[in-house]
């Protein structure tokens, strides 16, 4: 039996192919950092934010959550808002300097890097109580209580100069019962 597959039906396959691939390179850690790179490389994009955190919470969903803090705690530096005149309490991230992220605290000698489109603005974006927030609950599942509850607490106070929408409260407020009801 000789069977020949004509030209039309060998594109067909390989489009089906491909079509089957994408996913399977886009959801693994060459695909996403391929899409984080690409994002970092237009860091002052005005969609750029949004497609990060999209990316963080595909590593997140995918049992990642390191690279997805990752990505996180660098949007915070880019997206978050100028944090270098603010007092400890009301630094978003005040136990680790800048951990992770390459990055140096900004003074004197290494100043903050001028606004450029989205990046690298004064005020927080709209998105950062989101970001804050999947950083807090990451804590909070790695049992890194009062980490948790000092973003939580950003979160929640009034003169924050942060738009929490309800969802977020409505989460902040979930957590503070699940802190309060927890014994050690």
């Amino acid at each position: 039996m000789d069977t020949q597959i004509s030209k039309k039906w060998k594109v067909v396959i390989a489009v089906v192919v491909a079509i089957l691939a994408f996913p399977l390179w886009a959801l693994s850690n060459s695909g996403l950092k391929f899409f984080e790179d690409k994002c970092w490389a237009n860091s002052t994009d005005d969609k750029t934010p949004a497609n990060l955190l999209k990316i963080a919470q595909t590593y997140h969903w995918t049992y990642r959550s390191g690279e997805a803090e990752r990505i996180w705690r660098l949007w915070l530096l880019h997206y978050g808002g100028d944090e270098s005149d603010k007092t400890p309490d009301k630094i978003y991230i005040s136990w680790q300097e800048m951990n992770g992220t390459g990055m140096r605290k900004w003074d004197d000698g290494n100043p903050r890097p001028e606004q450029k489109g989205a990046d690298w603005c004064k005020d927080p974006h709209p998105l950062t109580p989101r970001v804050l927030l999947n950083i807090a609950l990451l804590l909070e599942l790695n049992r890194h209580y009062p980490e948790a509850k000092h973003i939580v607490d950003i979160l929640q106070a009034e003169n924050n100069n942060l738009k929490v929408d309800i969802d977020i409260k409505t989460e902040c407020e979930a957590f503070q019962i699940r802190n309060k009801t927890r014994s050690f």
